[in-house]
């Protein structure tokens, strides 16, 4: 069965602020899609950002005091800036809570047993609000209590998590200390992700070795780019094991 990962602005009666000039799917689109999917072997996988990559939700009135950087939400919007700088402040009590309902109202709607987090590319982590913790506690402390909060939550849901290794790969000790399910591996450049799938490998953890296509904020994907990355990407996978 081939896998789908699905990561879409949802309908949320709630959340009406981060859809409402956009083209949200409800609910029962999801569940038709999810069905569409099923009946032609394809597994579609909810992926949801839960900690980086955060700005259609951050950046609104009612979230923005959950971001990591204040006043990020005061500044105008461009494709770098809202992927560089809304990452969630964990230190906040209620950050936690707020991501699990958005997992409780996402999870439902696929028949899928498996949901990724994300939790790439947090590049503001301990740079702002949760600066002073970031410095009692580290910044691998940080990252790593919310992932596996998160993967603890779904596990006991009966829920296979799978995140982005980008992040976990700069800190190696932590790896083997991580729910031992499936951990996907992001890999946009060919040139770099070598290290990151050996590394990850030496853990035991299974992974997933998915090369990026160059296609991001582009009508087009980069297809020299994007040949390359599938190429060399897929070599590293049979080396060392992934999937």
């Amino acid at each position: 069965m081939a896998a789908l990962y699905l990561s879409t602005p949802i309908f949320s009666v709630d959340l009406s602020e981060a859809w409402r000039e956009d083209t949200p799917l409800t609910a029962q689109e999801i569940m038709e899609l999810d069905d569409y999917c099923a009946a032609r072997h394809i597994e579609l996988v909810p992926s949801l950002s839960t900690f980086g990559h955060m700005y259609r939700i951050l950046s609104t009135k009612t979230c923005c005091d959950l971001c990591e950087l204040p006043d990020s939400e005061k500044i105008p919007f461009s494709y770098t800036y809202a992927g560089n700088h809304h990452t969630l402040n964990v230190s906040n009590p209620d950050a936690l809570g707020f991501v699990k309902g958005l997992i409780d109202e996402y999870r439902p709607l696929f028949r899928s047993s498996k949901f990724n987090i994300c939790d790439d590319e947090t590049f503001d982590l301990g740079k702002g609000r949760s600066k002073a913790l970031a410095e009692e506690q580290g910044e691998r402390s940080l990252y790593l209590s919310h992932v596996k909060a998160l993967c603890e939550y779904l596990v006991a849901q009966g829920v296979t998590p799978q995140f982005v290794g980008d992040i976990m790969w700069r800190f190696p000790e932590a790896v083997p200390s991580c729910p031992r399910n499936h951990l996907p591996e992001l890999g946009l450049s060919a040139a770099s992700a070598g290290n990151e799938i050996r590394d990850i490998a030496a853990s035991g953890i299974t992974q997933y070795a998915c090369p990026g296509v160059c296609g991001w904020n582009r009508w087009m994907p980069l297809m020299y780019n994007s040949y390359l990355n599938i190429r060399t990407m897929c070599h590293h996978a049979h080396k060392y094991n992934a999937i």
